[in-house]
Parts: C-alpha cells; structure tokens; sequence
C-alpha cells in the first residue's frame, strides 16, 4: 500500500516521480521499466475531513518504492513462461484434436496470455516478454540498456523451460507450436508479415505504455487485442510470433531451426519501427499551472479534432498547498496538423491492412479464420486505433466520418480535405503492401455487392450499417456522459456487429477507403459509387440521429442520465 502523508509542496505532474514509468523521449530522467501503471505517477486525492485534518486538506499519495531489479526479472521470467506455454500450447491442440479450438481460438489464446500478463505484471517488470520490446523501448531511451541483457536472458530462458514443459505434456506433438512460414510464401513475404505485425503490436504497446493521455488502465486490453488480430492475420501465413523468443523456445525443444533468422531479425526491427513512429506523432506533456478561474466544462478545450480522450477537457485537481486553492489543468496545446495527419496515415493503414487481410486468408485457406474472425479483425484493429491515436488525431480512419463531423460542427471543414487526402493515401499504401503480401489473392480483400442482391438492397445496407456506426461513435467521441475511457470497445464492437451482419452481402465497408484502396490495387471497381456515396449518408444521419437525442445542460446543470455506466 502507498503511503499517505500531507504537505504543502505542490508536486510535479510534468515528469515521471519514480524510476520505472514513462517518460518523454530524448529529454528528462532515464526510466528504468517500461510500466503500464499510471499510479505510479504522483497524484492527490480530496478526502474527508476529519477531526484531526484542518479543513480543505488534502493528500499526497507518494509512489510506491523502486522495485529490485531481481523482482522485475522474476516477474518477466514468470510473464514469459506464461506466455510461451499458452500461446504455443493452442496450435499444438489444434493439431493433435484436428482443429478443436479453431484459429481464432488459437489467436485468443496468445491475446488472453498477453492480457492477463500485462494486468498481473504490468506494475512489476514492465510485463516487456518479448526482446524486441526490449530493444526497442531501450533504443528509445523508455529501457536503460544496461538491464537489457538481463531482460533478454529471463525472456530466453522462461521461453525454453515453457517449451519444455509443453514437450512433456503433448510430445510428439510440440512440432505444431513451432512457428514456420507457409510453404505458400516466400521468403521475404514471410519477413514482411512478421515485420508489419510487431510493427502494429509496438505502435500500440508504445501509446498505452508511455503516453499519459492514453488510457493507461487498458494498456492490457489493448495489446491483447493487437497480439489477437495480428495472429489472426499471419497465424496461417507465419504463425504470427511478433516476438523472437515465442519462436525461439519452441524450436529448441522441437530441434526446428526452419528459418529462424526470419523470426529474430524482422520483429526485432518492426518493433523499432514501430515505436519510433509512435513517438513522431505522439502529443507532448501538458503544461500545469495555478489559477482561480473555473473552467468551462460543456465544451472540448482544444478544437479541431474529435476526440476519445476526455483527459482533453480542462478540470480541477486539489492539490496540496493554500486552503482552498485548486490547480487547473491546462490541456497540451493544439496538436499540429502534421501530427494528426500522421497518425491518421498510420492509423488508416493498420485498418485498411488487416480489415483485408483477414478476407483474403479466408480466400486463400479455405475459410481458416471463419466470418466472425474476418468480423474481429476489423473491430479489433479498430479498437486498438483509437485506443493508440484516439487523443491525437481522433482516429477518424474514414472519409465518411470526418464529413459527417465536419457537417455536425465537431470537425473544422478547413482540416477535411487533409484528412481524406491521408485517409485514401493509407488506405492505397497498405492495400498494395497486402498484394505484395498475398498476390494473387488480393481480389478476396475487395468489397463488392454479393450477385444475389441489388443494387438498392446494397446501398441500403451499407447506409444502414454506416448510420449504426456513426450513432455509436458520435455518442462516445462527443458527448462527455458517455464512458469515453471504453471508446475503442464500443466502436470496435459496432464495426464487428456490422461485418458480422453485412459482410456475405456487401463485404461491410462502412467506410469509402475500406473499398477504395484495394479496388485500386485489384483493379476491380465494380459498383464503387455504392461505397462511397452510401456511407458517407448513412454516417451524416447517424451522428446527426445521435445529435438530435443527446442530453443537454439545463440552467447550467448536468442532467443526470437515467442509465449510465460511469460510477
């Protein structure tokens, strides 16, 4: 437990007060621990006044101690075995009960594994698991190198004890959690995928775990949901490691050295990728400063982007110091246009990459991840977008969205046309890194109206799906009685809903760029005008729908909601 005392020093919420949590790239104290814990950081709390606590008191909650460098390497040392054993312990299932727990499952498991690892030793070691990790947060100064050693040697070795321990519980059938590239695919197909996939896996981990304006306390939903989609995706190809020592392990125990290189050197490198592009577009600190004038709560503090983050909306904290003195929190400043052109580039990307892969490995596997995975993939690569870049750009990630915002007066119009522009050049990027990828299946990524319906039916759908997405995403973006802080499941929930539905008949675009680029790639254009016209009216009657029922402040005060899941 932290323990509590009182004082009159106002402490300083700029930097990280502790080794062991995030703090800016290239400029202030060196960390010690990659933590997805934002309670390390120094924060007060009004509590009751009792008897012997003058009035307006408060208290400062210091930080827990440094923990010991042996703690943190038992803590990896345990994360990892965890890890190793179920992430590989789930193909290895599959193949010994011909399939029992299918692909998707076999993806759930490594996400779940992740998850729970994060939440159980996020605040210990890091819950890093993975040497690239590692790597990549030490070369940009988040990882002293000094404990990387350390690090890598307790990931190797939790690694091989689990695959061990695996060889003892499902020998002969270990060589099925080995992880090899398909025979289908070449050599530097193979390097790419593994490269793109911890390049998205690091995108995420370095937003939840190092940006304070992140939400923080789901850093372990968030990158179990990018570790599920991304082996969702390569699973079939690759095996999806993302991480040298989930390849590692397994092939020692196994004595399958089949291409090793490959799962050594590519995620090694995605993940710097990665995490360097995360930090070219991350917001910096905010600025902290007294003042006694209450802040105006019924609007965003900084215009110009939609927002997930209700962290952007300006509030009182008492502090620490004069009775009756509060510090306002003053909001980072405006984000510049580049930052949020961006991350809506890299945002767009990651969408538009897994949203088609995930049809075209069902093409080309004879329907190995199934509809509801094709759904998933696309909802968690939503969720995982907003929870990464939500606070920067606002994760629009579509046309349809940023005009129908633009025309509710929640987006400025002067900013639509760089955003659209970043949106279709994403979308266009990765649709030709996806032929590289899966050339000559590219044409199961293309959204097209099925035969069986018409073109009326088509559109209909498509604008109903739209309107569905944009209610929700109007609810949770604009509206600050909503649960913001669960955004990126509720939006990501909604795309999966739709694709669920909408996909055997219209593929379940929702979204102009979602159809655009790989038609461009494919050179299949059939019925464009569909996607582009019907989602952009289905999304300006969604969020206008929403706009319509939304409460509204009465004589200044906050209406209570009649449901709400905020406590």
């Amino acid at each position: 437990m932290e323990a509590a005392t009182t004082g009159a020093e106002t402490p300083n919420l700029s930097t990280p007060a502790t080794p062991g949590t995030p703090a800016p790239l290239f400029a202030g104290p060196r960390v010690d621990s990659l933590s997805y814990d934002r309670k390390s950081m120094p924060r007060c709390k009004c509590l009751p006044v009792d008897a012997w606590m003058a009035p307006n008191a408060c208290v400062l909650e210091i930080p827990a101690p440094d923990v010991s460098l042996t703690r943190k390497l038992g803590a990896e040392f345990v994360g990892t075995f965890i890890l190793i054993f179920f992430a590989t312990a789930a193909p290895i299932v599959n193949q010994k009960y011909g399939g029992a727990i299918s692909p998707f499952g076999n993806a759930a498991c490594a996400g779940l594994a992740v998850m729970t690892i994060i939440l159980s030793t996020g605040h210990i070691s890091g819950a890093h698991l993975n040497p690239s990790l590692t790597i990549a947060f030490a070369a940009l100064r988040h990882f002293p190198w000094l404990q990387v050693p350390a690090y890598v040697a307790v990931q190797v070795l939790g690694s091989i004890c689990a695959s061990y321990a695996l060889k003892g519980v499902f020998h002969p059938f270990l060589s099925g959690g080995v992880t090899v590239p398909d025979v289908t695919i070449s050599t530097a197909q193979a390097f790419f995928t593994e490269f793109i996939i911890t390049f998205n896996l690091l995108f995420v981990v370095t937003a939840v775990a190092t940006d304070t304006r992140a939400v923080g306390e789901l850093a372990g939903i968030a990158v179990g949901a990018a570790v599920t989609l991304n082996i969702l995706v390569a699973g079939p190809t690759t095996g999806g490691s993302m991480n040298p020592v989930r390849t590692l392990g397994p092939a020692v125990a196994a004595g399958n050295y089949r291409q090793l290189w490959i799962y050594l050197v590519a995620p090694t490198l995605g993940a710097v990728a990665g995490a360097g592009v995360y930090t070219a577009v991350k917001l910096r600190d905010a600025v902290a400063t007294t003042g006694a004038e209450t802040p105006n709560l019924s609007t965003p503090a900084t215009p110009g982007t939609l927002s997930y983050d209700r962290k952007s909306i300006p509030r009182f904290k008492c502090l620490p110091m004069a009775p009756n003195a509060s510090v306002l929190e003053i909001p980072a400043p405006d984000v510049s246009l580049t930052r949020k052109l961006g991350a809506e580039f890299v945002g767009t990307f990651i969408l538009i990459f897994f949203a088609t892969a995930a049809p075209i490995v069902n093409q080309k596997y004879g329907g190995a991840i199934s509809p509801f995975g094709n759904a998933a993939c696309a909802g968690l690569a939503v969720t995982t977008i907003i929870l990464s870049t939500g606070h920067i750009s606002g994760a629009h990630l579509n046309p349809s969205l940023t005009i129908a915002f633009a025309a509710l007066r929640h987006f400025p119009w002067l900013q639509v046309p760089a955003y659209v522009a970043v949106q279709v050049l994403g979308s266009i990027c990765a649709s030709f890194a996806l032929k590289g990828v899966f050339d000559p299946f590219l044409s199961g990524g293309v959204t097209v109206p099925d035969v069986t319906i018409s073109t009326a039916q088509a559109f209909f759908t498509e604008f109903i799906i739209t309107f569905n997405l944009l209610f929700v995403v109007t609810a949770v973006a604009t509206d600050t009685r909503a649960v913001g802080e669960l955004a990126g499941i509720a939006v990501g929930a909604a795309v999966t809903l739709n694709i669920l539905v909408a996909g055997p008949t219209t593929g379940g675009s929702m979204n102009p760029v979602r159809t655009l680029g790989p038609a461009v790639a494919a050179g299949n254009y059939r019925q464009l005008w569909i996607y582009l016209v019907a989602p952009t009216l289905g999304a300006v009657a969604g969020a206008g729908v929403y706009t319509a029922v939304k409460l509204r402040d009465v004589n200044g005060e906050t209406p209570r909601p009649q449901r709400s899941f905020r406590r």
